[in-house]
Formats: C-alpha cells, sequence, structure tokens
C-alpha cells in the first residue's frame, strides 16, 4: 500500500538512483569478463574466415581436378600429343583450349595450363607462361607422380602445381599441369578479412607459402599467435591457417573501453540533469498512454486511443488509429500477396524442369557430335554416315513434344545408342538391355538413363577392353527400378561417398550457382526430384576396380 503512495518524481529518483548503483556493479563485472569475451570473439572470426577460405581452396581444388581429369581423358588431347603435321596440331590445339574453357570455370584461380608430351615439348593451354619457365617445368614433370599437387619456383615466382598424365592404351604420352601463383591466391585471401586485423595464408610441409624464406613456419605461428585455425584442403598437401597476433584483442578491448566509458558519462549526464524534461515529456504521457491501451485491451469494442495531451505521443497514437482503419486493407493485401507468390512458384519449377531436360539433351548432343567429329579426322566415312544417320534419329526422339515415354521405347533407343558407342570405341564393350514384360508399356521421362550409360561408356570402361555393360528394367512394389551394371574401373571410396553425398543433397528448390552442367547424375537427380518429389532418385554402389552399379526408382503408375 505504501508503495503506491509514492510520487512518480520520487520514484524516478529512485530507479535513478538504482541505476546507478546498477551501472557501477555492471561495469566491474565488464572489466572482469571483457577478456573472455574478446577471446570469443577473436575465435569466431578465426573460425568464420578459415572456413571461408577453406571453401574457396576446396572449391578451386574441385574445378581443377575435374578438368584435369576431362583433359587427362580427352582422345583429342592424346592426339595432340601424338600429331606431327603442324596445321593439324593447331586445329586440334583449338579444340583442346575450347575444351578447356568449357569445362573450367572463367574465374578460375588457375593462371596457366600447359600441355607437355614426354619429350618436354609444350603447349600452352591457358596463361602466359614464358618458354624459359614452361622449359623449366618440363624437367621437373617427369619426376612427379599421378594426380599430384606441388610447389614450384619459375622466374623467382612461386606456384602452386597440380601435374595429371595423359595415359593412352596404357602407357603415359604426356602431362597436363595447372599453376597457380601463390601471390594471386594470397592476395584474395587478405580480401575475407574485413578487419584487417587476421592473418591468412596457405601452408604446405608445416611452411606458410607468403611468408618470407625462414622466417615464418607453422610451429612458429602457433606458439606466437594469441588463436589460430588449422584446417585441411581434402586430400591435397595444402592447410589454410588463419591467426590473429593480439593485435584484434587489443583493439576490441580499446573499443569495448570507450565505448564503456562513453556509455557511462552519458548516462551520468542524462539521469543527473535531464529527469524533470523526462518525467514531463515522457514519463507521464507513456504513463497515461500505457493506462489508455490496457483499457482498449480489455474492451474488445475500443479500437481507437485517446490524445495524451502531449505532441509527440499525440503523433504517435494518430498514427497508431491510422494503422487500425488500414488493418483490412493490408490483410487482404497480403492474402494476395500470398497467393502470387505460390503461383510464380509453381511457373519456376514448371521452368526448372524444362532447362533441366534441356541441358540433359544438350549435353547428349555435344557428346554424340565429338565422336561423329573424331571419327572423320579417322576416315571412317561409313561409320560416319551411320552415326549421323543414328544421331538425327536420337534428335527426333529427344525433342519430341511429348515429355514421356514407354519403358519398351526408352530401352530400343539406349540400345541404338550403345551401338553408335560402341562404333566409337571398337572392343571396349558389349551390352544387354532388357525390361521385364509388366512395365513394356508403362510411361516414364525421356533421356532420363542415357547419362548413366555414357558416364559408364566413356569413364566407366576408359582404355579398357571387353567391358560388359547390362540395364535391367523392373516393377519393385509398385516402383520403376532400372539397374545399370558396369565391370569397369570402379570408384574409391571417398570418391563415391562424395558423390552420393551430392545426390542427397539434390532437393526441388536447390540451386548450383554454376549450373548443373559439371555433375551428370546430379542432373538427373534434380529432373526425378522436381517431377516425383524425393524418395525417388539415383543410388550408386560401387567398389574400385571391379565397376559400379547405379540405380534409378521412379513411382510407377
Amino acid at each position: 500500500m505504501k508503495g503506491r503512495g509514492l510520487s512518480l518524481k520520487l520514484k524516478i529518483n529512485l530507479v535513478l538512483g538504482l541505476l546507478l548503483v546498477s551501472i557501477l556493479l555492471c561495469w566491474v563485472s565488464f572489466y572482469t569478463r571483457a577478456n573472455n569475451a574478446i577471446e570469443e570473439s577473436a575465435e569466431n572470426l578465426v573460425t568464420q574466415v578459415s572456413g571461408r577460405v577453406s571453401d574457396l581452396v576446396y572449391t578451386t581444388f574441385l574445378y581443377l581436378e575435374h578438368t584435369a581429369m576431362v583433359l587427362s581423358t580427352s582422345q583429342t588431347v592424346t592426339e595432340l600429343l601424338a600429331e606431327e603435321d603442324p596445321l593439324v596440331y593447331y586445329a586440334l590445339r583449338d579444340q583442346v583450349v575450347a575444351l578447356a574453357d568449357s569445362v573450367y570455370q572463367t574465374n578460375g584461380l588457375v593462371d596457366d595450363i600447359v600441355l607437355y608430351d614426354t619429350q618436354g615439348n609444350f603447349c600452352r593451354l591457358r596463361g602466359d607462361l614464358g618458354n624459359t619457365a614452361a622449359t623449366r617445368m618440363s624437367y621437373l614433370v617427369p619426376s612427379q607422380t599421378l594426380m599430384q599437387h606441388g610447389i614450384v619456383t619459375l622466374e623467382g615466382d612461386t606456384y602452386l602445381s597440380y601435374t595429371i598424365e595423359v595415359v593412352d592404351q596404357g602407357h603415359c604420352v604426356g602431362y597436363v599441369v595447372f599453376l597457380m601463383e601463390t601471390t594471386r591466391l594470397q592476395n584474395i585471401f587478405a580480401s575475407y578479412d574485413t578487419s584487417g586485423l587476421l592473418s591468412v595464408d596457405l601452408v604446405a610441409d608445416g611452411a606458410l607459402l607468403s611468408g618470407e624464406t625462414g622466417v615464418y613456419t607453422t610451429a612458429e605461428v602457433i606458439e606466437t599467435a594469441n588463436t589460430y585455425s588449422l584446417t585441411s584442403i581434402g586430400s591435397s598437401p595444402f592447410s589454410v591457417l588463419v591467426w590473429d597476433d593480439g593485435g584484434l584483442n587489443d583493439q576490441i578491448f580499446e573499443y569495448f573501453v570507450l565505448i564503456g566509458l562513453v556509455i557511462t558519462a552519458l548516462l551520468l549526464l542524462l539521469m543527473g540533469g535531464s529527469y524533470r524534461l523526462l518525467n514531463r515529456l515522457v514519463f507521464t504521457p507513456m504513463l497515461r498512454l500505457m493506462y489508455n491501451a490496457k483499457e482498449v485491451e480489455q474492451d474488445p469494442s475500443r479500437l481507437l486511443l485517446d490524445m495524451t495531451g502531449q505532441l509527440e505521443f499525440d503523433q504517435l497514437v494518430a498514427q497508431f488509429n491510422h494503422l487500425i482503419g488500414q488493418l483490412e486493407e493490408r490483410t487482404q493485401a497480403a492474402f494476395q500477396l500470398e497467393r502470387t507468390v505460390h503461383a510464380t512458384e509453381l511457373e519456376r519449377q514448371t521452368a526448372i524442369v524444362a532447362s533441366l531436360k534441356k541441358q540433359i539433351n544438350a549435353h547428349f548432343t555435344v557428346n554424340t557430335l565429338a565422336v561423329i567429329r573424331g571419327l572423320n579426322r579417322q576416315g571412317e566415312t561409313e561409320k560416319v554416315a551411320k552415326l549421323s544417320d543414328g544421331l538425327a534419329h536420337l534428335l527426333r526422339y529427344a525433342y519430341d513434344g511429348d515429355e514421356s515415354i514407354s519403358c519398351l521405347s526408352e530401352v530400343i533407343i539406349l540400345e541404338r545408342y550403345a551401338t553408335m558407342m560402341q562404333i566409337r570405341y571398337p572392343d571396349r564393350f558389349t551390352a544387354d538391355f532388357d525390361v521385364d514384360c509388366d512395365i513394356e508399356e508403362v510411361s516414364m521421362p525421356r533421356m532420363l538413363l542415357q547419362p548413366i550409360l555414357e558416364n559408364a561408356i566413356v569413364h566407366g570402361f576408359a582404355n579398357q577392353t571387353g567391358c560388359h555393360l547390362t540395364l535391367w528394367g523392373e516393377k519393385v512394389h509398385n516402383t520403376l527400378c532400372f539397374t545399370i551394371t558396369d565391370d569397369g574401373h570402379g570408384m574409391p571410396v571417398d570418391k563415391l561417398k562424395s558423390l552420393q553425398d551430392t545426390i542427397n543433397a539434390v532437393t526441388p528448390t536447390s540451386h548450383n550457382p554454376d549450373g548443373l552442367k559439371q555433375i551428370a547424375l546430379a542432373n538427373i537427380q534434380k529432373r526425378v526430384v522436381t517431377d516425383y518429389g524425393m524418395g525417388f532418385g539415383l543410388t550408386i554402389e560401387s567398389q574400385e576396380g571391379e565397376g559400379t552399379t547405379v540405380t534409378l526408382t521412379l513411382p510407377c503408375g
């Protein structure tokens, strides 16, 4: 009861007094905890920068390794290394350059791509590496093992290198070398720290690549750094090291102290000289407004607030009352917007399906034309004619207006495709295709299985002969199940896991900023989940040296 008799002025004085005491206590607590908070902030910043930089380097290495694999397995590259006719050589070089540009991102960090034969002759595919440096690199290439990362110094510049052999019929016929300047990479690293107080570097064998020789090592940094993060980059010999030598802590602590002193001084001035003005202009109108709002809450039929007699608060009351009047209109507008967004999403899904199908068709066409071009160079005119007729037939099939096709018709088309590929790769493989009679007339999307066969033939059977490919389609528990098995190279465990994780991560709304042109199986999975939803799609089983089995499931009916 006594508390209710206290005047508002006395209440304000009591509150201000308690606030002053609280400020002193908070300041003491702040001072004792500041160091812990600063260290946590520094660790969080180091972790964030390390994560972003590691992702950048890892992604760059993935693109690089993908490009290396495409070039090293290209028949055009093999022919270029063996070609002696200058006119044919330069024509093949232009094709290889176009191939490298098509598979490697235009803004990639690789500065130079150089092709070497086993005699040390070189051909630049990208960059402007000098002749002396390129010749020097030719002496280093044979000493490196297959698919090896390394560090080389050419004409005073340090490069990260990546070398892969080009093998033809089991024999090394040359090398593809990728070079990336460490100074360029370091400039990119520096841009990831907006504070300017962290150091970011690439580490190999315990040494910092951009540090002065003999001055910085990983052990020295770890010993002197206030906080650090060392992250390995995939299976490469490199790691990303991000560290703070204490400058970040000192600057943050200075900011904390300065902000604390300024806030304390301002609070003391405000509380000591302006509480009467606050009482008249703020607290009294605020209390009146609070009581008025409570009355409105208790009376559902009353929607508008009364004026307080204070200009600023009356403006707030008038705005509130105006918003109440517009509430119904805004509710209707929100409902209409929701319907529009829903319609837009449906249109976007339809566009995704069309885009995915076009990408698969384009991928198929380009690869088939490459086969025809290769045979034409070899003078196989009869085979070229057969392939041209077959391609015309397959293109009419692929671009048919009907989105679906019977399972039996799809398998017949795939048999035509396999026959064309057997012309391109004589003695490489035999194939058996069949479907259960129960699903012969069941509909399925066009061009869904062809990229899987292409992967098996081009990659699974690369540099092999006498391989075998089977395709079997059947109905399992009201589900279409297609199993494609090959006895080719197979995949190592880590590559298989990475590929399956990529496929499992595909959703109808997922988006790849570089498009779906890098991984054909992810392209297929995107199309399946877009058409039929999650729960269907691809499953891969593989064992290195024994072969691969890809299973595609679709709803039946």
